[in-house]
């Protein structure tokens, strides 16, 4: 029985050991990683934008329409249809 604690105990302090020596490389790593941090922090994220964004021109160019297929596939709309939403849009 002496001999199991005995065993116990060295697994126990050889266990205590390894983590206390895992903790001080995890602090070296995160103290160099923040030092790194703070003499070239991250680019800042870009501003957020709005839907009035998407309307605006870029440097004269056409405004963005939003999306537009390169290939747009035209189709018809029947007379019928079209009658019926000009009488009740919202049905």
């Amino acid at each position: 029985k002496a001999l199991r604690l005995a065993k116990e105990a060295a697994r126990l302090a050889a266990l205590e050991q390894r983590i206390s020596e895992e903790e001080e490389e995890t602090s070296e790593e995160e103290f160099q990683e923040m030092a790194d941090n703070v003499h070239n922090p991250p680019p800042p994220p870009p501003p957020r934008r709005t839907l009035g964004d998407y309307g605006q021109r870029n440097d004269g160019e056409i405004a963005n329409q939003g999306f537009q297929p390169a290939n747009p596939v035209t189709f018809d709309i029947k007379n019928t249809v079209l009658t019926a939403l000009k009488e009740n849009q919202y049905s």
